[in-house]
């Protein structure tokens, strides 16, 4: 079937407008742009896909075998990130929200913030008085990690029951220290 009206686009760069680090896609009704590995999508507009391309991966991932996506993904290392979630790739290998935008969970979309940040002193944990120990300054310590998503939860449940309920995203601990004054801790937060 030959269709004399259809014309490649993506054969003269005169007639794309995809970035130098993105690859053009000829389509029946005209071109999709989509970044390169390693690069993620800048443009706010989901119908102009690959036109803003920014370089954040060091290494490139291992090239996947070509196929035919839906319009909604865009490649991004072995996974797909979603147009419909305005997720853009970041590093080559994991789907995210641009920087100044987050979401509360991988199936929300992300939304521009505002990140306030808040000091936490924490005096009990549990019901129990707590005495501050490195352990809990170190992300990979199972201790950290029980602590900073209890603190997302519970500072969560706090922020939905305030007048900020509406705006509030998600929050985010940035780290745990010891304020040098006994039986408590301090961790820093960012809620969104």
């Amino acid at each position: 079937y030959f269709n004399p009206f259809s014309y490649n686009e993506c054969a003269d760069p005169k007639l794309n407008d995809c970035d130098h680090n993105a690859d053009c896609i000829d389509t029946d009704d005209g071109f999709t742009c989509l970044c390169k590995d390693g690069f993620f999508d800048e443009n706010t507009d989901p119908t102009k896909t690959g036109r803003v391309c920014i370089g954040l991966a060091i290494d490139r991932p291992q090239e996947a075998e070509k196929t035919t996506l839906s319009p909604n993904l865009i490649p991004c290392g072995n996974t797909h990130c979603k147009l419909d979630l305005h997720e853009v790739c970041i590093g080559g290998s994991k789907c995210g929200c641009r920087p100044g935008e987050s979401r509360s969970s991988p199936s929300e979309k992300c939304v521009p913030v505002t990140s306030v940040p808040i000091v936490v002193r924490v005096i009990d944990y549990d019901g129990e008085p707590l005495q501050y120990s490195t352990d809990y300054s170190k992300p990979e310590n199972p201790e950290h990690v029980q602590i900073v998503e209890d603190a997302v939860k519970g500072l969560g449940d706090v922020f939905r029951q305030t007048d900020i309920a509406p705006r509030y995203v998600v929050t985010d601990v940035n780290y745990i220290t010891n304020p040098k004054v006994e039986n408590r801790f301090a961790l820093l937060s960012l809620f969104h």
